[in-house]
């Protein structure tokens, strides 16, 4: 379909043509260059620096060797996460999970508690409550186990 300019009202053709003279001289614009090294060009967010900072701390170790040190690095993003409410923290928190993510054997309380918080974060709410359901059923039958072994 082609358009002709004679079709066009006077202001659709102004407006066409400064249009294509802006979009022309953006793509010669010269990057801006400070004139001096301490010159701050961005303000990182406090969020970002929390995430950076417990990540260098990660990073050394980036394969949690047990449990308890992955559910030690998920809960410190989550506490970044919910300090800031900066969505990457949750997400390096299920990073932080590795393979204890998708586990279904051997799932621990604390796991499950990780997990429903995350979920909860990012308004996953039927699983976050099975989640949390899940954890207090082994709650309630670690009670009633001991319960049981009090008696004897």
């Amino acid at each position: 379909m082609c358009w002709e300019v004679r079709n066009l009202s006077s202001g659709a053709a102004a407006f066409i043509a400064a249009a294509t003279l802006l979009m022309g001289t953006t793509a010669f614009a010269a990057p801006y260059r400070p004139a001096a090294d301490d010159v701050v060009l961005e303000r990182l967010p406090p969020a970002l620096l929390a995430v950076r900072s417990l990540r260098g701390s990660v990073d050394r170790d980036p394969v949690p060797v047990d449990l308890d040190q992955a559910l030690a690095a998920a809960r410190r993003y989550i506490e970044v996460g919910q300090t800031y409410a900066d969505p990457r923290a949750f997400g390096y928190a299920e990073t932080a999970l590795g393979s204890w993510w998708n586990a279904r054997e051997g799932v621990t309380p604390e796991l499950r508690m990780t997990r429903a918080r995350i979920l909860q974060f990012r308004h996953q709410f039927p699983a976050a409550l099975h989640q949390f359901h899940a954890r207090c059923i082994i709650e309630s039958l670690r009670e009633s186990v001991r319960g049981q072994l009090t008696k004897r």
